[in-house]
């Protein structure tokens, strides 16, 4: 009897825990638009198919020609920055396996980064939650390294160096380094 009477008082908090982590999607495709200059960004979430784990992708359109579909990728934030050239774009949800992605404005896909251990998360659930990134706008620190260009001396060749952005415990994330020359 004991024993059934402590099932009973603990079972609450044990569904509490079970669904703590749950979510649906409305089983509907949404699509958001984000236009930085020339480039427009659409992200989808198709939960049409599936509303607890739905598809997700970015299309890049440039000067209204669709450039890019990146299938896999989300942001909960997106920004331009180099002048808007490229666009970072960063997610605090554990749903989708990247945290952040670099593109260039016109589509090519320069870096995307898993969620993984070597990221400081400050909160984090089994699934759902992987804040890492701050929930402010984001404000990217670009350094830039400049060459010579022989065939046009009035403009050299511009090169991303380093980017830092702000992470969820207001300390500077470096999520792109120039690799060291050794």
């Amino acid at each position: 009897m004991m024993k059934m009477l402590v099932t009973l008082i603990f079972m609450p908090f044990v569904w509490g825990f079970v669904f703590a982590d749950s979510w649906y999607f409305e089983q509907q495709k949404q699509q958001d638009s984000f236009t930085f200059g020339q480039t427009e960004v659409i992200r989808v979430v198709d939960a049409t198919e599936n509303n607890q784990y739905p598809d997700y992708s970015v299309i890049i359109l440039h000067d209204g020609n669709q450039e890019a579909v990146l299938k896999g990728l989300t942001f909960d934030q997106i920004v331009a920055f180099g002048e808007g050239k490229f666009l970072l774009g960063v997610s605090n949800s554990g749903l989708t396996d990247f945290a952040f992605f670099i593109v260039r404005s016109t589509g090519e896909l320069l870096r995307a980064n898993l969620h993984h251990d070597y990221i400081h998360y400050c909160s984090q659930s089994a699934t759902l939650r992987r804040e890492w990134v701050t929930e402010e706008p984001l404000v990217p620190e670009v350094s830039y390294v400049r060459q010579h260009n022989e065939f046009n001396e009035d403009e050299p060749y511009v090169f991303i160096n380093g980017l830092k952005i702000k992470g969820c415990d207001g300390s500077m994330v470096e999520v792109l380094r120039k690799p060291s020359q050794e």
